[in-house]
């Protein structure tokens, strides 16, 4: 025993002896050591020996080290003091006791552009380091001092600073009998109030955990350590914890509070709870998982934020982002469940390429969202979520121009099917004038709605629509190939409507959903949509042709030729089915649609009657002026029996017969609460041939009772017509008889003054009727006319009346001539005349001269 101590002593004092004597032999040897356990080359500048009487009885000095590592870091120490462990160089090693270092400063390595899964690699280098040594060699130095450390990262112009002025101490524990080393210490920042940093890590059998824990450090240097150029400046605390078991990956997991300010100048905002889970070596299939937490971002906030992101997530969200105009986001939540090469796809391709990873939540308050040139959503309430390839939004309240828009649940699965690669391109829309009259028109129609009566039938059945196109910017792309079909739903009042197909760029399309009208007590309308990408149920329809020319140059013949060109940007055709229209009984009506800037026009119009009649026109809608909607109609009636229309509209008694034709064109202002033709403009030509007037009409009945000797039904329940015309012009929705006419084989009429079109058709109206005489000599030569031209008397005879009132309940006098005269009897006055000049003619060619006698009118009243 005292044999071995003495041999021990005597190669301790020998390896002292030498290292006092050859300085150089100890610099190669720490060279060696630290280049083979660094992966490193190592220079060391300069290295002596100091020797103290107590132990332990050697220091070591060295000077100037500078360590360059394969990876592209560097370590440079301007100055070590350590202890060293006498017993370990007897056996050629170099290990220290207790260590000081003054100088430091640490070069990270640049990282490569476009590099993702690789940048937390760098920051994390020392901490794996320090694992490392715990797991291999436990307590290689138990205290270490550190006076100013700086951290910086090389730099394609120069070495950028990322932290500075560090300072601090760290202690080692070893307790080898448990299998138990733990190392703990902290440093702190001299240049920022509160900066400090504390490493903790224990090792045990089996495993090795670290934690990182730092309060107050600076944002920007704290980025810069992933490589990334931010202008964002706050303060960050936060915690990163590291388990390294022996066998399998080490798991990091990192937890972050800041206060960020952004360059805009906006107010700070918080970030709170942002966490992150991944492996290490974080490539391949190595896990992550990362939440990011906002208490609220604005508008300006998040325009900052997008250019943090890589070139092509800004690419794909920024056509978006660049319509949100105004408004806060609150609690503004983004997960990521991903692997390290799949991350580098994620970033490399955009959010839409691994769905599922990804998910996004986030709430919105006062946005505004602009939809085109000139019109925006506004006052916008509601919540975002995006994950598992399906979005979800829900709107509580916000406002299109002046009008409220219901409350809508938007669902929109298959959302990974918009990428590029996989057969979307967004085809673009057109510029389209904002459309203030469109909530004007809204208006009216809802003022125009009759209240159904509770547990009624809905009015119509369904709506269908096959539309080539609709390029409108409220879409942001335009969709092609679209079938529609809209129908009651369940609910009272409510609407059921879906798309089995549509396109979107090379992608099909399908939607669902129901509309719910407003409710009592201020409940706003809801709309809820489930829209499903790269989906389709029906066909698409084929091909409609082109708009033929004719309708181009009737528009413009209209409208003026100096008029711009306005893009179509939705063209097809409709057909909607319901039991009435208004008081008409109805099975349809079907035709073209043309949606040309702030102008639908709706083309080769069939209305369906109930039972049997088509009846044709045009019907253009213009939601461009500033106030009210306009429209502009043209109805064309050919060879139409006069019974199924009256059937139509529900008159079942008091009817005209006969066959009818016509013209009726007519435009004005769409006013809530009036009717469309309250202040209409326009004319209307009508014909009816051959068929029997009704007593029971309200103008024939009233005319049969105003006077017993000139009533014209005498005990008849009809009278038979030839003809009866009526020409006129519409004024502020009134219309003026200009000339109408009846031709009878019993009887001839006129008529002259105005009806209101609206309300309950109040009437002004001078009706002249003539009774035609009978003349002897031409009954003997033409017994024809006895039976057709002329009646039992002499004489022609005649009567005026005025007709006022309402069209349903009409009053009727007998009207002298004088006070007719006053008035605008027009036409009226000129028919006796009209008539005895049509029966001279006939007496001068038929009867010979000396025969002929003229006939005078009797006396009118």
């Amino acid at each position: 025993m005292r044999r071995a101590l003495l041999i021990t002593v005597g190669l301790v004092a020998l390896t002292t002896l030498a290292l006092f004597l050859a300085p150089p032999f100890l610099l190669t040897m720490a060279e060696r050591q630290l280049a083979r356990s660094l992966d490193a080359q190592v220079a060391i500048g300069d290295l002596e020996l100091g020797f103290r009487f107590e132990l332990p009885w050697l220091e070591l000095r060295v000077h100037d080290t500078q360590i360059e590592a394969r990876s592209g870091g560097a370590l440079s120490i301007n100055a070590l003091r350590a202890d060293l462990n006498l017993p370990a160089l007897v056996i050629g090693q170099l290990r220290f006791r207790d260590a000081e270092l003054t100088g430091v400063r640490a070069t990270l390595p640049p990282t490569s552009a476009g590099a993702t899964t690789s940048a937390v690699a760098p920051p994390l280098a020392p901490l794996g380091a320090l694992l490392t040594g715990l797991r291999n060699e436990p307590c290689v130095l138990q205290s270490l001092r550190i006076e100013k450390l700086d951290v910086l990262r090389r730099a394609a112009e120069g070495k950028a600073k990322l932290l500075r002025d560090l300072h601090g101490a760290f202690k080692c524990e070893a307790k080898n009998g448990r299998g138990r080393t733990r190392i703990e210490g902290a440093l702190a920042q001299g240049v920022v109030p509160g900066a400090s940093f504390r490493i903790e890590a224990q090792a045990t059998a089996g495993l090795v955990e670290a934690g990182l824990k730092f309060a107050a450090l600076d944002l920007q240097p704290g980025v810069a350590l992933l490589g990334i150029e931010s202008p964002l400046t706050g303060l960050v605390d936060g915690v990163l914890r590291w388990r390294a078991p022996d066998a399998g990956p080490s798991q990091v997991e990192l937890e972050l509070d800041a206060r960020l300010a952004f360059p805009n100048g906006a107010a700070t905002t918080r970030v709170a709870r942002a966490q992150a889970t991944f492996e290490v070596p974080f490539e391949g299939k190595a896990k992550l998982h990362a939440t990011l937490h906002f208490d609220q971002l604005g508008a300006g906030d998040i325009g900052s934020l997008l250019e943090q992101l890589p070139p092509e997530l800004r690419e794909t969200a920024g056509p978006l982002l660049q319509r949100f105009e105004r408004g806060t986001l609150r609690d503004l939540q983004l997960e990521i469940q991903s692997h390290a090469d799949e991350l580098a796809e994620l970033i490399a391709r955009g959010p839409l390429a691994r769905p599922g990873e990804l998910a996004l939540r986030t709430r919105l308050e006062g946005g505004q969202l602009r939809i085109g040139a000139g019109d925006r959503l506004s006052g916008i309430e509601g919540a975002l979520r995006f994950e598992a390839d399906q979005v979800m939004v829900t709107i509580a309240r916000a406002r299109f121009g002046n009008a409220e828009l219901p409350q809508l649940d938007l669902t929109l699965n298959g959302v990974s099917h918009l990428q590029a690669d996989e057969g979307f391109r967004c085809e673009p829309v057109v510029h389209v004038e904002p459309l203030p009259g469109l909530a004007a028109f809204n208006r009216w129609r809802i003022s125009r709605k009759r209240p159904a009566a509770p547990g009624s039938t809905p009015n119509w059945r369904r709506t269908r629509l096959e539309l080539e196109f609709v390029r409108h910017p409220v879409l942001f792309c335009a969709l092609r190939d679209i079938v529609a079909e809209l129908r009651p739903g369940n609910a009272a009042g409510s609407l059921a409507f879906e798309l089995p197909r549509a396109r979107l760029g090379a992608l099909p399309l399908s939607l669902r959903g129901v509309f719910e009208k407003p409710g009592a007590r201020q409940k706003p309308a809801k709309l809820a949509l489930v829209v499903a990408l790269g989906e389709a149920s029906e066909a698409p329809p084929p091909a409609l042709p082109a708009p033929p020319d004719s309708n181009a140059l009737a528009t413009e013949s209209r409208e003026g030729k100096n008029r711009k060109t306005e893009s179509v940007w939705g063209r097809g055709r409709f057909r909607y089915e319901a039991r009435r229209l208004g008081h008409w009984r109805i099975e349809g009506i079907e035709g073209r649609l043309h949606a040309r800037g702030t102008r639908l026009q709706l083309d080769d119009l069939a209305l369906q009657l109930r039972p049997g009649e088509r009846v044709k026109g045009q019907l253009e809608l213009e939601f461009g002026a500033a106030g009210d909607a306009q429209f502009s109609a043209d109805l064309q009636l050919a060879d139409h029996a006069l019974l199924d229309l009256w059937q139509a509209a529900g008159v079942e008694s008091g009817r005209l017969s006969g066959q009818l034709h016509g013209a009726v064109s007519l435009r004005g202002p769409l006013r809530p609460g009036k009717s469309s033709l309250a202040e209409a403009e326009g004319t209307v030509t009508l014909n009816a041939r051959a068929g029997n007037i009704d007593r029971r009409i309200p103008l024939m009945l009233a005319i049969a009772l105003a006077s017993e000797r000139f009533n014209p039904f005498g005990d008849r329940d009809q009278i038979r017509y030839e003809a009866i015309d009526l020409v006129g012009r519409v004024e502020a929705g009134v219309l003026h008889a200009q000339n109408a006419t009846l031709h009878s084989p019993i009887l001839r009429g006129a008529a002259s003054g105005s009806a209101m079109l609206s309300g309950k058709g109040e009437l002004d109206v001078v009706l002249g009727i003539f009774f035609l005489p009978r003349i002897d000599n031409l009954l003997e030569k033409i017994p024809v006319l006895s039976r057709v031209v002329l009646g039992n008397d002499n004489n022609l005879i005649g009567a005026y009346f005025s007709v006022k009132g309402e069209l349903k309940k009409p009053k009727a006098r007998l009207a002298p001539l004088r006070s007719l005269a006053k008035g605008p009897a027009g036409v009226v006055l000129e028919m006796p005349m009209r008539i005895l000049g049509g029966m001279k003619a006939i007496q001068e060619i038929v009867l010979p001269r000396k025969q002929s006698k003229t006939e005078t009118p009797q006396s009118l009243p």
